[in-house]
């Protein structure tokens, strides 16, 4: 029997276990790391790395600064399983280190009502900073965030949590990186023992991907951007950057692709759902409404 590669022995072992076993099977509890509603490239793949980066803490160091983490790490894609077939970037992006879309757990196959009936549920949110409404429906009791990654704009919650990095300038308006993937290979650095050629192809692929390949008149990538992206290649030099950057960024503007998706399929691609609070002054009683308006993106040719 062949071996298992680590990080297809880590999917099989947990995300396999509650396709299978169903979540409540975690009794003890279960923490799920998670992209935002968008689910592309950067999101689901920043929140597998770095839930497989979070278990490897647990088991190889439990005495470090992760051992607040209390259940089992699990990475989460925040759509429904309907949806996961049209990420053809990230289907071709698996492929190269033998998983395929299958593999992943997507929120409608968790039941996060009855693990969280005794309030035992912890978040990690990657790519994101406020976790989202349809997300935040299916939950039974408050939310309860450990870590927070992402290089959005700062909406200023989960205050509390034990590991809280937004890389986003709010006084130039400005990320300071161009993938949060950047973040996750910034953690695999200081941790090198968990990195390995599949995590860090991963990595690479995203980054370049966000960036633009670092071409400068993109004004996309940072130095923090290319540090990660050279201190990956220069442990793992076999990993062709270029062939893995032009294989999604193709995969994204194939015109054959968006011919084939109907207009609701190619809405839903990339929709991010935004929330925000007004103030309203009934009878002199002044009081906050929420609201949420979304944005997506299309191509065409």
């Amino acid at each position: 029997m062949p071996t298992l590669k680590p990080i297809k022995s880590f999917i099989q072992g947990g995300i396999s276990r509650i396709k299978l076993d169903n979540i409540a099977t975690f009794s003890n509890g279960i923490t799920i790391s998670i992209g935002n509603e968008a689910a592309d490239a950067d999101s689901i793949i920043s929140s597998l790395t770095y839930a497989y980066l979070k278990s490897w803490q647990l088991s190889n160091s439990p005495q470090s600064d992760s051992n607040y983490l209390k259940y089992p790490v699990i990475p989460v894609v925040a759509i429904n399983r309907s949806e996961i077939n049209l990420r053809r970037d990230v289907e071709l992006l698996l492929k190269e280190v033998d998983l395929q879309l299958s593999d992943l757990l997507c929120i409608n196959e968790c039941d996060f009502k009855t693990i969280t009936a005794g309030d035992n549920l912890d978040f990690i949110l990657v790519d994101h900073n406020i976790i989202a409404n349809g997300i935040a429906s299916l939950l039974n009791s408050d939310i309860s965030v450990k870590e927070v990654l992402d290089h959005h704009k700062d909406e200023g919650k989960y205050l509390i949590s034990k590991v809280r990095e937004i890389a986003f300038d709010d006084e130039n308006n400005k990320a300071l990186v161009a993938s949060t993937c950047t973040l996750i290979g910034e953690k695999f650095l200081e941790n090198i023992g968990a990195l390995n050629e599949d995590i860090a192809t991963l990595l690479i692929a995203v980054i370049a991907l966000d960036s633009l390949n670092m071409d400068p008149a993109a004004f996309r990538g940072t130095p923090r951007d290319l540090k990660v992206l050279n201190s990956l290649q220069l442990l793992y030099p076999n990993i062709k950057k270029n062939y893995l950057y032009d294989m999604m960024k193709n995969a994204k503007t194939d015109p054959h692709f968006w011919d084939s998706l109907s207009a609701k399929d190619a809405i839903r691609l990339d929709f991010k759902e935004f929330q925000f609070e007004c103030n309203r002054n009934e009878e002199m009683n002044n009081t906050k409404n929420q609201g949420s308006f979304g944005i997506s993106s299309v191509y065409s040719h």
